[in-house]
């Protein structure tokens, strides 16, 4: 009983960290949540916005028609809960209880396979993770599908590794492709997902070399650099799956043009894990742990809270330039998007992108994450700076210098 003990307080330990994490200090108890009027548009896209609001919407009893921004199956879990309270803190607990879940079974499921402290290691890393724990705080099923998926990585019989496998699909389609990692049980993942793409659609097609030119040396997707280090703990079959894992997440994620965090969580996690066969731990786990929680204190801050206008002097001419979006390719959209620049469709010397205030936040809509890939993948001048006050935002126009679709010699003669 004494040997079962410590185990289990472990597993539930780590929990509480990551739930106090995500509900106390990410989502401040949920204070913004609670004043949310669903029947006022305008309030409710003040907290849940882009695909997040098709959810909620589902959770009001107003469930939209399936697609590839609400997938069926989280539609009717949003639903079901919405039968249940019509408090709109009801989604945002539901994905901090599982982002915290997801801590404790890779708590469970690492020491398990090396000791406890590797096991409470790899759980506490979950547990302040940063992107992660802002995604759970998130109606969008990101950490209900990959916390299905850690499940069946953690539970034993194979009926409902393949049943857990099937869910997380369900939940994201693209997660049928780490489920491959589970052997045979992880085939069950592929029907849910390949008959949901033949039946609501795929996202925007987006063209995959300019895409995996742009997003592959985004390494910063995955998670902090910090968690690199958990590659040195690769020494047998089981660790070094970890590892492969961490890298078919990132590119995977990488063939999508709107590539962000959201799609690398669970090559994320794969690194936490693995942190717990690192070998010396003791000098190791202080570093790993104090890295993330500067980063997720840093993304707190910027937690549905807007930035002030910058203060940047004109170094750049726009002049003859054409403007680009950091959205993926939509069809109707008013300006090109950044793969189109890429790719050399658009016939414009030079090119501009606008920031606005919404890029700077972190919220469900992935602009933080968008505006990353500008900043990292093109070097950018200020061309000018638009800051009107009286509740008009602000936008910032950068010209993109130099950097994957630039043409050589164009940032010349500003």
């Amino acid at each position: 009983m004494r040997s079962l003990k410590k185990p289990l307080l472990a597993d539930i330990g780590v929990f509480a960290v990551a739930w106090l994490v995500r509900i106390g200090w990410m989502a401040r108890w949920g204070s913004l949540h609670h004043d949310v009027d669903l029947g006022n548009l305008r309030s409710v896209r003040r907290v849940f916005d882009g695909h997040e609001r098709l959810l909620i919407e589902a959770f009001a009893g107003n469930p939209p028609t399936p697609s590839p921004q609400a997938w069926p199956s989280a539609i009717t879990l949003h639903q079901g809960l919405g039968l249940f309270t019509q408090d709109p803190r009801a989604p945002l607990l539901l994905a901090t209880l599982l982002g915290a879940l997801a801590a404790a079974l890779i708590c469970r499921g690492v020491r398990q396979r090396t000791d406890l402290a590797g096991g409470i290691l790899a759980g506490l890393l979950v547990a302040v993770l940063p992107e992660h724990v802002a995604w759970s705080t998130s109606a969008i099923p990101i950490v209900h599908g990959s916390t299905a998926l850690v499940a069946a990585f953690v539970v034993r019989p194979t009926w409902a590794r393949a049943l857990l496998a099937m869910v997380a699909a369900g939940l994201r389609p693209e997660l049928a492709v780490p489920a491959m990692f589970l052997g045979l049980p992880g085939l069950a993942a592929w029907p849910i997902a390949i008959g949901q793409l033949l039946a609501f659609g795929a996202p925007p097609e987006n063209a995959l070399l300019p895409a995996l030119q742009v997003n592959l040396p985004l390494l910063g997707m995955i998670g902090p650099a910090v968690l690199g280090l958990a590659l040195l703990g690769v020494r047998d079959r089981t660790s070094g799956a970890l590892a492969a894992l961490a890298v078919v997440a990132h590119i995977v994620g990488s063939s999508f043009a709107d590539y962000g965090s959201r799609h690398a969580i669970v090559g994320a996690l794969a690194l936490c894990a693995l942190a717990g066969w690192l070998p010396k731990r003791a000098w190791l786990s202080p570093l790993l742990l104090a890295v993330l929680l500067v980063d997720t204190h840093q993304l707190a801050d910027a937690w549905h809270t807007r930035p002030p206008p910058p203060q940047l002097p004109s170094t750049a001419s726009g002049t003859g330039c054409i403007e680009i979006s950091d959205e993926p390719p939509v069809p109707g959209q008013p300006r090109p998007s950044w793969v189109a620049w890429v790719d050399g469709e658009l016939d414009a010397p030079c090119a501009v992108w606008v920031e606005a205030p919404e890029h700077g936040e972190w919220s469900s809509r992935g602009l933080h994450d968008r505006a990353h890939r500008m900043h990292t993948r093109w070097e950018l001048a200020p061309v000018s700076t638009d800051a009107p006050g009286h509740g008009r935002p602000w936008k910032q126009t950068w010209r993109l210098m130099t950097g994957p679709g630039v043409p050589p010699g164009s940032a010349g003669g500003l």
